[in-house]
């Protein structure tokens, strides 16, 4: 039900949960900000080093517990600091439980170890560390990486989003922070890989542990424990960089109006929503999308009715259509593509773009898993209509049968 008057945190930030701050602790050149037993925007002389540090239990299904953390210690020094804290991440059914220790000296190392135990058999699809590695200063530019086995390989952190995991087997990641000063991230205690984290619209490379070929969810046995250490290790001089970054305030101004203020703006509509769309077609128009995405899926016995259903919201809304398809077939996706081809010519509608997905494309597929049989894209590009035939309609106007959605705003029109 909607609230007239909503609370301050609800219209500015949608919910009344307050957003705690972090406390920022120093160590030589090193500032951090510690946060629920997550270590947070690493920098030196004001210069990011890594976004995240953190020690981080998933359940099954991949949900990351909020861990309760109890003898929280922190012991900031003049040049040092030093945390220690217990935590538990627990449901109704299991519960495992971690030390950790972390510990910033004077030179601008830091060690971050954790030690988990579980109370009862843990399902879990990652228990481990994570390190985020930020973006500016770092994509595109070289890393040197150190293999589990020992190799040493010069590489480069990809400038492009790359939609697999750039580097696997992983025990330390090296690169240059700024002229004259290297940070070496050594990950112990497991096999550790990276993804490009850009796939999922974060601003950062996100090193985790255990490689994905491995089977997940997977179990930690009661009693048995899980150990391991993130060390981070500074070599060079910071001498040359200022902290200039780390005291200036973020800046806003506000110009001219730009001649392109927003990108068009069009609404979903999957197939079930039509008929309750074309009885609140006042509504629909007052939200004015430039188009609409009109999904269309044969395994649900989708046809002429809802095609004709998604040509009255587009021409009564004015919006563009845009037809989401799922092809079925492996083989005779052909047949498929030519038989709606034809349905959507029948229907009237008018089609602004066309998107095809391969069902086998619908599974959810882990960066360097096998993915399911399905025709390829230029393969499905390559299809053509059948040829024109006579309309089953007159022109200008789609064939209504009795209770379709087009009827029924016909009758309200």
């Amino acid at each position: 039900m909607k609230n007239p008057n909503p609370s301050r945190a609800i219209a500015l930030c949608g919910t009344e949960q307050p957003d705690t701050p972090g406390r920022i602790l120093k160590a030589g050149p090193m500032t951090v900000e510690f946060d629920n037993g997550q270590l947070r925007y690493l920098k030196v002389n004001g210069v990011e080093v890594l976004r995240a540090m953190g020690f981080l239990v998933r359940d099954e299904n991949w949900g990351t517990y909020t861990p309760a953390i109890s003898n929280l210690s922190i012991d900031q020094r003049a040049d040092s600091f030093s945390i220690s804290f217990h935590a538990v991440c627990k449901r109704s059914d299991q519960e495992i439980a971690y030390d950790a220790k972390i510990e910033g000296s004077r030179d601008g190392n830091l060690i971050f170890d954790s030690t988990a135990i579980p109370k009862t058999d843990f399902r879990t699809a990652r228990t481990g560390f994570v390190v985020l590695h930020p973006l500016k200063g770092v994509a595109g530019f070289p890393v040197e990486v150190e293999h589990v086995d020992g190799r040493i390989v010069k590489d480069k952190f990809p400038e492009l989003v790359n939609p697999i995991q750039p580097f696997l087997n992983i025990r330390a990641l090296t690169h240059e922070v700024m002229p004259g000063l290297k940070a070496t991230v050594r990950m112990e205690g497991d096999t550790f890989e990276m993804e490009d984290h850009r796939n999922w619209t974060d601003a950062s490379f996100k090193t985790y542990v255990r490689p994905l070929v491995l089977p997940w969810p997977y179990t930690l046995k009661a009693g048995e424990e899980v150990k391991q250490s993130i060390k981070l290790k500074l070599g060079g001089s910071a001498s040359g960089a200022t902290n200039t970054a780390a005291d200036k305030g973020i800046e806003i101004g506000i110009g001219q109006p730009a001649r392109h203020t927003l990108p068009p703006l069009g609404l979903g509509v999957p197939a079930e929503e039509i008929e309750h769309a074309v009885k609140q077609l006042g509504l629909l128009k007052l939200a004015a999308p430039r188009f609409l995405v009109c999904h269309f899926d044969p395994r649900h016995r989708h046809g002429l009715k809802e095609l004709y259903g998604y040509r009255v919201l587009c021409e009564q809304t004015g919006a563009e259509a845009v037809l989401e398809i799922v092809i079925e077939s492996v083989e005779a996706y052909k047949k498929e593509l030519q038989q709606l081809a034809e349905m959507v010519k029948q229907s009237g509608l008018k089609l602004s773009s066309l998107e095809v997905v391969p069902v086998g494309d619908l599974k959810s597929v882990l960066p360097g898993g096998p993915r399911p049989p399905a025709p390829r894209a230029e393969q499905l590009l390559a299809t053509r209509a059948p040829p024109r035939r006579a309309p089953a309609a007159r022109p200008g106007r789609a064939r209504c049968d009795p209770g379709s959605p087009c009827a029924s705003a016909r009758r309200s029109a």
